[in-house]
């Protein structure tokens, strides 16, 4: 768990310029999660510390924080001219073909999905001059996800020697508190090797590692030196990420010796066929602006990283409704309150030109946002997140099972009504948005993949509403989610368990539907495979191993532990057709206990909030903000 204060340090490097050409794409038999490299964009970005005038293959030394700590000198021996050996172990630093190959792997299938870890320019150099074990680490992840001739029948051994090798230089190193950027780097790439081979726990254990040297490099922070520069931003909201994407373990995420946000990509320029006078002025340099969280622009990479944490701080909150600590969402000091507030704090504080009316995504190709991944990245992910966060929060199952078992809430039909319509809009907002990406970039962002998945269980429940609108909306909604984690899964194996427990769930609705065609419905449902989506646990390989098989035929493993009661509509059961007059004749009383929770009093002015939140995402007013 990280440790986190208030404070602010400034870059002292300045940015870099240009970046080394890059090969053409080598031809290479590729699996179905293998990627042939192509030229990607990248901004300058800041030097580390490494000497521009260090020649490749030179021995270079890294100095911890403590004296007594030094880093392992790199012996790569990389040339510029080309080469056509292949991987042996007395050779095993790759041409530098290959490593442009896997540099070019990196920046599409990894870069900013989800991590800042590196900045693109000149990153080849960097590995090459940078300590030995963080090209090995670099070399064991991109490995996972593609090939090149210089491993021709020796990628598996191979892999297995990048990883041995990282793994026994990082875990001496760490053991003895060095807390240079390049070793926690090297352990954020073993931590996501682990996790595209499915080893949760080796990666979560390996995260906790590079957790501990940040939060002992936090608290070695010493105000009379407040020099950095962008590696050391991208080092530590790396790790912060990855701790989130596990279990959000870190109530808070700055204070003093917590490094601004990294740097980020400006935003595009307005398409040629968009009218220039409807767009706000210039951009101003990124350098000109704070990048700290009271920052009214951070930059993209900033404005994600607050909703991040946003979403770390929900994640904990379902987890304390996962062992039974309630309390009443509406009082001032909830955390349901709380979360609101901070929601609402973040849209009113961001600068207007995050916001998605401002992206003019309709008017843009594939090719261009291809051009500016460094900005569409994070920004995609900063928007599926904001309705996540919304949708999770006011989940169906949060409010009409967990927190209604609870004897010490007692009900109100008012509130309860607000959050099924908060879920209700954000929840279709969320896939309306995914698809609209979807169709202009390649996402195969784990993170974004937890984000959708837990909308997703929101969009199960509403698919037993009896409005048919909502009903069909809800079940394409779970198709969407089923073909975007097939996909992820295709680079991020261990997506595939979140996928099967979305097919079970979807055969446990078939079975609910042929069971109950009343307008009162009971749904029968298995909480633990909810709860897998919503707050995932860390399994060991042994666990994994002796677990159940997984698949459609899951869904009659167990009988369906919990039950949950739903009114005819999950809205008000108003007419959609916006011309009509007539009202609809009010629902016959019940003596269900549960018929107060979905049934406004009869004296209050209702409307439909499904007919304004459509309204409102067609003509751009609402999703001024998100």
């Amino acid at each position: 768990m990280l440790l986190f204060a208030q404070g602010k340090i400034q870059g002292t490097s300045a940015r870099a310029s240009g970046r080394s050409g890059m090969s053409e794409g080598v031809s290479h038999t590729t699996s179905p999660n293998e990627y042939s490299a192509r030229p990607e964009y990248a901004p300058n970005c800041p030097p580390t510390d490494l000497q521009n005038n260090r020649s490749v293959g030179s021995l270079n030394r890294y100095e911890s924080s403590s004296a007594s700590n030094v880093l392992p000198p790199s012996q790569n021996t990389l040339q510029n001219e080309v080469e056509h050996r292949r991987f042996s172990l007395t050779r095993p630093e790759p041409t530098l073909e290959a490593l442009r190959h896997f540099v070019q792997v990196y920046e599409t299938k990894l870069h900013l999905q989800p991590l800042p870890l590196f900045c693109l320019d000149r990153l080849e150099d960097r590995l090459v001059a940078g300590p030995q074990f963080l090209l090995w680490s670099f070399l064991a992840l991109t490995l996972m996800l593609s090939t090149h001739p210089f491993y021709d029948g020796q990628r598996t051994f191979a892999l297995d020697f990048y990883t041995r090798k990282s793994e026994e230089v990082t875990s001496s190193l760490a053991s003895e508190g060095a807390t240079t950027p390049e070793l926690t780097q090297a352990l954020c790439l073993i931590a996501l090797k682990h996790l595209n081979s499915k080893q949760l726990a080796r990666a979560w254990m390996t995260i906790g590692t590079a957790a501990r040297l940040e939060s002992l490099r936090v608290l070695s922070y010493d105000n009379a030196s407040r020099s950095t520069d962008d590696l050391v931003s991208r080092v530590h909201w790396s790790v912060f990420i990855l701790e989130r994407l596990f279990f959000p373990t870190a109530p808070d995420a700055f204070g003093p010796g917590v490094p601004d946000f990294p740097i980020s990509a400006p935003k595009p320029l307005a398409p040629q066929s968009v009218n220039m006078g409807v767009i706000a002025g210039p951009t101003q340099p990124e350098d000109a602006q704070l990048r700290t969280v009271l920052s009214s622009d951070p930059g993209i990479v900033g404005v994600h990283m607050r909703l991040v944490t946003i979403w770390g701080k929900l994640r904990f909150y379902l987890h304390h409704l996962r062992l039974g600590v309630t309390e009443k969402p509406w009082s001032p000091d909830s955390t349901q309150t709380k979360l609101n507030v901070e929601l609402i704090e973040h849209e009113a504080l961001i600068d207007a030109k995050y916001f998605l009316s401002k992206a003019l995504l309709p008017s843009r190709t594939r090719t261009e946002v291809s051009q500016h991944r460094e900005y569409w990245d994070p920004f995609m992910a900063s928007q599926i997140i904001w309705h996540a966060i919304h949708a999770v929060l006011n989940h169906p199952f949060a409010h009409l099972f967990l927190l209604r078992s609870s004897k010490d809430v007692p009900p109100s039909c008012l509130f309860l009504q607000q959050r099924i319509d908060m879920a209700l809009f954000h929840t279709g907002s969320l896939f309306r948005i995914l698809q609209s990406f979807v169709d202009l970039m390649d996402i195969v962002d784990p993170m974004v993949a937890d984000f959708v998945a837990a909308a997703a269980t929101v969009s199960w429940f509403f698919q037993f509403s009896a409005d048919p609108k909502i009903s069909r909306r809800a079940r394409e909604d779970l198709n969407k989610c089923d073909a975007f984690l097939s996909h992820v899964a295709l680079t991020w194996p261990h997506v595939n368990q979140k996928l099967d427990t979305l097919r079970k769930l979807e055969a446990l609705a078939n079975e609910n539907r042929r069971q109950h065609s009343d307008e009162g419905t009971n749904i029968s449902f298995q909480s633990a495979w909810l709860w897998d989506l919503l707050d995932p646990k860390i399994q060991s390989s042994q666990t994994c191993s002796s677990h159940p098989g997984s698949g459609l035929g899951g869904a009659t493993e167990r009988n369906p532990d919990s039950e949950m009661y739903l009114k005819s509509h999950f809205v008000m059961p108003l007419q959609d057709d916006q011309d009509s007059t007539q009202t609809r004749e009010p629902l016959a009383p019940s003596n269900d206990g549960m018929d107060s929770l979905l049934t406004m009093p009869g004296d209050l002015d209702l409307f439909n909030i499904e007919l304004l939140s459509h309204d409102f995402f067609e003509n751009g007013l609402w999703d001024q903000g998100y």
